[in-house]
């Protein structure tokens, strides 16, 4: 769900906004040194200001999380649940500076990007999908020289992968139809699966207080 979102948020910028990824830095950085070689610095400045924008989130999500393994019992949920406020902001600003539009995406991808970047000893990218198209290559190669594949590594990539697509084709189907009301579905996927997690994180501290017994540590 997470990739599905940040594949619909990173179309929404491709075909509304610049024709410039907001889920990863990669194109921004090359655009920036572009910019900056043409002698066009209002633009490079502009650019620079994504990937600060893109960085800042990341370090919002470090201090919220605290690690960068995933673990259940970490507030991911408020985490997710202030990526949806984020991309609220960044709806209801679209229509008068689509420029602040531009950076609260750039921001909420880097939070997000930044929640859990380990899973079962693989390295996991929900915002872009370079690193998991390498890791694949890397696990088809093994299978073709016969050595051991990791199979809940490539089934996790491939979902990550899937959703990714339907997130950016569902931006890019629906963007001429909805416009920017085609964000309310990364809104529902971050806010509803933080909300979720959060109610699930409560109850679980809530349950393991219970069985604590009187006096114990």
């Amino acid at each position: 769900m997470l990739s599905l979102a940040a594949g619909c948020m990173n179309a929404f910028t491709l075909v509304s906004l610049i024709a410039l990824p907001v889920t990863h830095s990669t194109g921004t950085t090359s655009a920036f040194s572009i910019a900056l070689a043409h002698g066009d610095f209002s633009q490079a400045l502009y650019l620079l200001g994504l990937i600060i924008a893109f960085v800042l989130g990341a370090v919002s999500s470090g201090l919220l999380i605290r690690d960068y393994h995933l673990k259940l019992g970490r507030r991911y949920g408020i985490a997710l649940m202030s990526e949806a406020v984020l991309v609220t902001l960044a709806f209801v600003s679209y229509q008068d500076d689509p420029m602040v539009t531009h950076f609260l995406l750039a921001f909420a991808a880097g939070l997000q990007n930044a929640m859990a970047t380990t899973y079962s000893g693989a390295v996991v990218r929900t915002t872009h999908v370079t690193g998991i198209l390498t890791d694949l290559g890397i696990q088809a190669a093994r299978a073709i020289t016969g050595q051991r594949v990791d199979r809940p590594r490539i089934f996790l990539f491939i979902w990550i992968f899937v959703g990714f697509v339907t997130g950016s084709f569902f931006a890019a189907f629906f963007f001429p139809i909805l416009g920017a009301l085609v964000l309310l579905l990364v809104i529902l996927l971050s806010g509803g699966t933080g909300l979720a997690y959060y109610v699930y994180r409560i109850l679980a501290m809530r349950k393991q207080s219970l069985t604590v017994k009187p006096g114990s540590q």
